[in-house]
C-alpha cells in the first residue's frame, strides 16, 4: 500500500507546475490518504506498518507543504503520528513518542485554530477561558477535538514528573470531554477509554477515581463488543495497577492474549499492538506488585 501512494502521490507534485495546480491535485488525493490511513489500521503485520507508516508521514508532510491548509491532510497525519508514537515508539524511546505526540497536537491545532478564532486566542489564556471555548467548539470538528485531546493526554502521560505537562491536564480532558458530548462511540468508543485512563492512572489525592474509571471503561467495552484489545490492555495497566490488583492484572492481560486473531477488522492493527503489549506487560507483573 504505502508503494501505491508514492506511485500516485510523488507525480502528483512534481509533474504540475503551478501551485493551484499542485493544490487541486492534493484536494483529489485526500480521500486516498485517508483511506490508506484505514488500511493500515486494518493491517496485523507489525513489522511492516512499523517499517512503512514513517513513509507516509513523511508523504504527508510533502503534501502539507504545498497546501498548509488542507484541514484532512493534517487529521490524517495527527491520526497516523498519534498511532505510530503509541505502537512503535513509546515502550522504547519515551523522548521522541513525546515529542511525536506533540507534533501530532500541533496538526489537529492547526485544523481548531483556523476555523475557530476565539478557541485559538484561548490557547493562551486561563484553563476557564480554554474551557469556555472548548464547550462552543462546533460538533464538525470532533475529529480534530479527538486527536488534539488524545494526543495531548499521551504527551502528558509520558511527562508526568513535568509541573507543565500536569498544568495541561485539565485542558486536555475539556477537549476529550466535548468530544464525549458530541460523539462517545467515535473512534473505538475513545472518548470513554481517554476518560477511564484519566481517573485510572491516578491515586485519589491527585484527582483519580477509580468508579469513574470503571464506568468509563465499561463504556468501551460495551460499544466495542470487547473486541478493542487495547482498551483491555489500557484497563489493567492502569486501572489493576493503581488498585494493586494483581490478579486482575494478569487475569485481563491473558485474556487479552487468549483472543483471536480477526475479531475487529477494523482495529486489526490496534489489536496486534495490544497483544504485543500485554506480553511485555505480564513481564512487569512481579516487578509493580
Amino acid at each position: 500500500m504505502r508503494k501505491s501512494l508514492w506511485v500516485i502521490g510523488f507525480p502528483a507534485l512534481t509533474a504540475l507546475g503551478c501551485g493551484a495546480m499542485n493544490r487541486a491535485a492534493i484536494g483529489f488525493l485526500d480521500p486516498v490518504m485517508v483511506d490508506a490511513a484505514n488500511k493500515i489500521e486494518r493491517d496485523t503485520d507489525l513489522d511492516l506498518v512499523r517499517d512503512g507508516l514513517p513513509g507516509t508521514i513523511l508523504l504527508i508532510d510533502g503534501l502539507l507543504e504545498t497546501s498548509p491548509e488542507d484541514d484532512a491532510l493534517h487529521l490524517v497525519q495527527a491520526r497516523s503520528i498519534t498511532g505510530y508514537a503509541l505502537g512503535f515508539v513509546e515502550d522504547v524511546d519515551r523522548e521522541r513518542a513525546s515529542r511525536l505526540y506533540l507534533r501530532a497536537r500541533g496538526h489537529a491545532f492547526d485544523v481548531l485554530t483556523r476555523h475557530d478564532d476565539r478557541f485559538a486566542r484561548a490557547l493562551a489564556g486561563n484553563l476557564a477561558g480554554f474551557q469556555e471555548a472548548v464547550r462552543n467548539l462546533d460538533d464538525d470538528r470532533l475529529e480534530a477535538i479527538f486527536w488534539a485531546a488524545n494526543s495531548w493526554g499521551s504527551w502528558i502521560n509520558l511527562n508526568l514528573d513535568d509541573t507543565e505537562a500536569l498544568a495541561d491536564l485539565p485542558r486536555a480532558e475539556a477537549l476529550m470531554r466535548r468530544a464525549l458530548e458530541i460523539d462517545p462511540s467515535f473512534y473505538h468508543a475513545g472518548p470513554h477509554l481517554f476518560l477511564g485512563v484519566y481517573y485510572a492512572s491516578r491515586s485519589k489525592i491527585l484527582g483519580g477515581d477509580p468508579v469513574r474509571a470503571q464506568r468509563h471503561f465499561d463504556h468501551v467495552f460495551s460499544l466495542t463488543h470487547n473486541n478493542y484489545l487495547l482498551a483491555h490492555v489500557f484497563y489493567a495497566q492502569y486501572f489493576a495497577r493503581q488498585a494493586w490488583d494483581e490478579e486482575l492484572f494478569v487475569e485481563t492481560l491473558t485474556w487479552v492474549l487468549d483472543r483471536p486473531d480477526g475479531l475487529y477488522p477494523d482495529a486489526g492493527l490496534a489489536n496486534s499492538i495490544a497483544k504485543r503489549k500485554a506480553e511485555g506487560l505480564l513481564t512487569l507483573a512481579e516487578e509493580w506488585f
